[in-house]
């Protein structure tokens, strides 16, 4: 068998190892792209952007968020205001009553269940919609929220208010999301980096709330299961 490579089978093994090495490259300029996120104080555009890294196997992406200041990762933007959550709240996230699974095994079962949604920057302000669990007739436990942002329909109409580049990233033991929109719930909160913006159960009066900014303010509408935040 000869040995002897030819012109064309060194530039075909030179075309893979461009094409194999090119799938694994380093993170592309972040550059803006269109999709929802939090709002920004009246007049100041926030703008969102992303870079990617293509692999072998998948493309990694990151979100930014530019507020003037220049990009700044939105996942280190969200764990700062998480990780300035009240202790009382993580408290009630992270309660848990022993239920059985479906093989009949004892595990610690969440007392609620919630969503987060970072909903303002500067200030950054996030908002957590809280209910119980309730139990179902084979003594199960529903997650309450489950219907507003997981079933078929639903979803479609979240992720054009929430930003899913942000998934992933926990309050307690949920997912966090960023953008204008919360499921309604009787038991609201928000909380902020911010200290001119305290901790508060969020009181609704003929389906609208208001949360007071240093500047400004949040102001919360319910239309039905969804509550729509507008910053004025």
């Amino acid at each position: 068998m000869s040995r002897i490579i030819t012109r064309k089978t060194m530039c075909g093994l030179v075309a893979l190892w461009i094409g194999v090495t090119g799938c694994d490259s380093k993170w592309s300029a972040p550059h803006k792209m269109p999709g929802p996120m939090p709002l920004g104080p009246p007049g100041t555009p926030i703008v969102r952007m992303q870079r990617e890294r293509p692999t072998f196997e998948v493309t990694h992406t990151e979100i930014f968020w530019d507020d003037g200041r220049g990009p700044i990762k939105a996942r280190d933007r969200v764990t700062t205001i998480t990780n300035a959550a009240p202790q009382d709240l993580l408290d009630r996230l992270t309660k848990t009553r022993e239920a059985l699974d479906v093989n009949g095994h004892p595990y610690g079962r969440h007392v609620c269940d919630a969503r987060a949604v970072v909903v303002s920057l500067n200030p950054d302000v996030l908002i957590v919609s809280v209910a119980d669990e309730t139990p179902k007739e084979n003594g199960q436990f529903h997650d309450v929220f489950d219907e507003w942002d997981r079933t078929e329909g639903r979803w479609q109409i979240v992720e054009k208010a929430l930003d899913r580049g942000v998934f992933g990233y926990w309050l307690g033991d949920y997912w966090t999301y960023a953008g204008p929109l919360v499921p309604w719930a009787d038991e609201m909160y928000a909380f902020s980096t911010d200290p001119g913006v305290p901790y508060q159960r969020v009181k609704f009066e003929n389906d609208q709330a208001t949360v007071s900014l240093p500047t400004g303010k949040l102001v919360l509408r319910r239309r039905g299961i969804d509550v729509d935040v507008s910053r004025e």
